[in-house]
């Protein structure tokens, strides 16, 4: 067992290395919790800034936002299966010649 970088080499001791995993696992769920903490943070702040340019659209006289249509991220993050009749569509060429091979020029 080696010491966490930039400590000295020597090897840590099993209590010792289980005070480091300890500590390391409260600061794990520390962070954890900050983070949280700022999720909730920024949901409540986008909330309060779109209700701050609906307040605005209002003082303008704009129309109001169309209604939201909720999407579902599983759909974008999944990749679509080809079935079983679902082919590539071919690549379309002007004239169904490769290039270069052009008939009716002369080389």
């Amino acid at each position: 067992m080696t010491s966490p970088p930039g400590r000295s080499s020597k090897p840590l001791s099993s209590t010792a290395l289980r005070r480091l995993v300890s500590d390391l696992a409260g600061k794990i769920d520390q962070m954890e919790q900050e983070v949280e903490q700022l999720r909730l943070d920024n949901s409540n702040l986008h909330v309060d800034n779109q209700a701050l340019k609906d307040e605005i659209a209002r003082l303008k006289h704009l129309p109001p936002r169309p209604p939201f249509k909720p999407f579902s991220m599983e759909k974008a993050i999944q990749p679509r299966r080809a079935g079983p009749g679902r082919r590539r569509p071919r690549r379309q060429t002007g004239s169904g010649h490769a290039r270069g091979n052009d008939p009716n020029r002369g080389s």
